[in-house]
């Protein structure tokens, strides 16, 4: 009922703007003369008619729900890292682990982490160990853009692997020359430099950016009736990531290819356990990553071919008495090759089709002493067809996924014990269709209504965590088989005679449901395996806002607001203690809002963000309740030109405004009031 009722009055109301536009008239004018001869003439030619067309942002003619940031507007709304764009997105669930140093990692619509696939420049971002993408590991100062696209892709030839349920998409600045340093609270310093030269059709960029952070941040412990101001320790960091991009666009070829080689140093605080502590955790990680892209068009045909190898290694060590030589020392080395390749084919105007395959090598090497080998080949097909007449728009596809996996290494484990896990993980296959409908019931010259109607299936393996990972994983998991419908909307105004020079509102609603769902059980107080865990449903709601009004010359207002619902619940049959209780981790109500004032001296810009309250169990236990939080930001940017190619961009930051106290991770809190200031040179 409440899902029904608000998307009836949101599709109403875009209606009744629709109406209020559609009376706007063409204008007309006389063609100029300047000789007098030209006056008799004049009234013997017929008046000349200028027709202007409204051209429609591509993201509001698709089938699918797509919302995206691009960099001149991660000023306009106050955004000041990668996790405040995410924020600033619908139906996206991020946990946070506390600070700078903190693991960041989203899902959307409550289906899990695993189940959102991050693209760099179009190809996929993969971690078969944990399935999860940090996304702390991304600089919001190099993205071009940032995107989120949720179960389908616009385009009809795309790589396999991006057709999933949610796909965060970042695009990297190709181009520019500049230098630039931020400097913020507990310790906080990062230079960056990017610089790059054009010499015909190619551009050839080079990207450096170094962090630190000390993140030694202030919170409050409450135990019981004893509350104690405390300082979060052992949480500084240090990251290198650096990059050499290539890039050569034609009329009908893009090329590119990148190199990338990133490392991070952490100590890990781990959670507050009612007093603080000395930590004794450290991880470094050291990524190299390669990647070549090549997409042709000629005539109807269209081409793509991709190739990505990556290596990862990850060196975790635990200095603490409690372990033989007062150390637990731990080695991960995950190498990556993925290839895909495909083809499209314009048959008649109205109707396309697509082919393309993935393959993807992964394979993990984990232990002490003694190693363990796990190996992954997966071959991932997809047959696309795109039908397209009038105001209709329908795209089906079938996806075929094949994955063998294979387990070799000692027959011991690195504390002497026998393996648990003497087989690898079952090999699996199947089909996935998917469906969407668009319709464009409004086309005019400042006006624009889409509808939408999708349906999908999804398939989704284990993680190597999940299957392999001693006394947790477990290799007799089976896939996760998620299915998707959602219906929904996006209107586009351009008002005339009003303050309000720019409207765009989206409205979705969904309801998902995932069968074996893979989650981690108790086996005794001391050890956890993974197991599937029956059906979990969810139904939610997603309504956007992005506006532009206009107060008087050069001076603007621009909103841009988010709400989302979601009920993602147990559902698997009989009695057990987690039946239709929300997730634990998913707010049922959460949103933000960024208000910007642009105006010729400075641009200020005010956020929000709220989530419910929230539990840290699916149980529900009244010591795991996480309450509601409310967390305000405020940033102030401005830009000096010192002459026609050089200009200076100052930026002042404060997050957390109110200093509230919160947790988006239980035992893990948020930092405080901060502040932060940067400045950029470009030349």
């Amino acid at each position: 009922m409440f899902h029904t009722s608000l998307c009836s009055l949101s599709l109403w109301m875009a209606l009744l703007s629709v109406g209020a536009v559609l009376g706007a008239k063409a204008q007309s004018v006389l063609p100029s003369s300047d000789s007098p001869s030209s006056a008799s003439a004049r009234d013997s030619l017929l008046r000349e008619a200028q027709a202007s067309t409204l051209r429609l942002p591509q993201r509001h003619q698709e089938a699918a729900p797509r919302w995206e940031i691009r960099a001149e507007g991660f000023a306009r709304r106050g955004i000041v890292s990668t996790t405040d764009a995410l924020r600033q997105l619908p139906g996206i669930n991020l946990r946070d682990y506390g600070g700078a140093g903190g693991v960041k990692t989203v899902s959307v619509r409550g289906l899990g982490a695993a189940h959102t696939q991050v693209t760099l420049d179009g190809l996929p971002v993969l971690d078969a160990r944990s399935g999860a993408i940090d996304f702390g590991q991304f600089d919001f100062t190099q993205l071009n853009s940032l995107s989120l696209q949720l179960t389908d892709d616009a385009r009809l030839l795309v790589p396999v692997r991006t057709l999933a349920a949610a796909v965060i998409a970042l695009e990297s600045r190709p181009e520019g020359r500049q230098v630039g340093l931020r400097v913020g609270s507990f310790g906080t310093m990062a230079p960056s430099t990017l610089w790059s030269t054009r010499w015909g059709k190619h551009t050839l960029a080079a990207v450096a950016d170094w962090a630190h952070g000390d993140n030694d941040y202030p919170f409050t412990l409450r135990n019981g009736r004893l509350t104690t101001r405390e300082r979060r320790s052992h949480s500084a960091t240090n990251t290198l990531h650096t990059a050499l991009r290539w890039r050569c666009n034609t009329a009908a070829t893009q090329l590119s290819a990148d190199l990338t080689y990133a490392t991070d140093h952490r100590r890990l605080p781990g959670p507050v356990m009612l007093y603080t502590r000395a930590g004794t955790e450290h991880t470094a990680d050291h990524d190299l990553t390669a990647q070549l892209s090549y997409r042709h068009t000629h005539g109807r045909w269209e081409w793509m071919a991709a190739a990505k190898a990556a290596g990862h290694n990850t060196h975790y060590l635990n200095l603490d008495p409690q372990y033989p030589d007062g150390r637990d020392e731990h080695h991960y080395r995950q190498r990556t090759a993925y290839a895909t390749a495909g083809a499209a084919y314009r048959w008649t105007r109205d109707l396309s089709a697509a082919y393309a395959v993935d393959y993807t090598y992964e394979t993990l090497k984990f232990g002490s002493t003694l190693w363990r080998d796990v190996r992954r080949h997966s071959l991932q097909q997809s047959l696309s067809l795109r039908w397209s007449v009038s105001r209709w728009s329908a795209t089906a596809r079938l996806l075929h996924h094949r994955h063998w996996n294979d387990l070799h290494g000692t027959d011991r484990a690195p504390n002497g014990l026998p393996w648990e896990h003497e087989d690898p993980a079952r090999n699996a296959r199947r089909f996935t269709p998917s469906l969407s409908l668009a319709y464009r019931a409004v086309r005019t010259p400042r006006a624009a209504l889409t509808l939408r109607l999708y349906a999908q299936q999804l398939f989704r393996m284990p993680s190597f965590a999940e299957s392999y990972y001693f006394r947790l994983g477990n290799t007799h998991l089976r896939p996760e088989l998620t299915h998707q419908l959602g219906l929904g909307g996006t209107l586009h105004l351009l008002p005339r005679h009003t303050p309000v020079t720019r409207l765009d509102l989206t409205f979705d609603v969904y309801a998902n449901r995932v069968s074996d769902r893979i989650v981690a059980i108790p086996r005794n107080p001391y050890i956890w395996q993974t197991a599937n865990f029956g059906r979990v449903e969810a139904q939610g709601l997603d309504l956007t806002l992005d506006a532009s009004l206009r107060l008087a010359a050069r001076h603007h207002l621009n909103l841009a607001a988010n709400y989302s619902f979601q009920q993602v619940e147990d559902a698997t049959s009989g009695v057990t203690p987690t039946r239709r209780k929300q997730l634990a981790y998913t707010p049922a109500h959460s949103g933000t809002m960024a208000l910007g004032w642009d105006n010729p001296w400075a641009q200020l810009s005010v956020t929000a963000t709220f989530a419910s309250e929230r539990w840290s169990t699916h149980e529900h236990a009244p010591t795991t309740r996480l309450p509601a939080y409310a967390e305000l930001g405020l940033t102030l940017r401005r830009r000096l030109p010192i002459s026609h190619r050089r200009q200076l961009d100052c930026l002042l930051a404060v997050t957390n405004l109110t200093d509230h106290t919160y947790e988006i991770v239980r035992r893990y809190p948020m930092p405080g009031r901060t502040y932060q200031f940067s400045v950029n040179y470009s030349f």
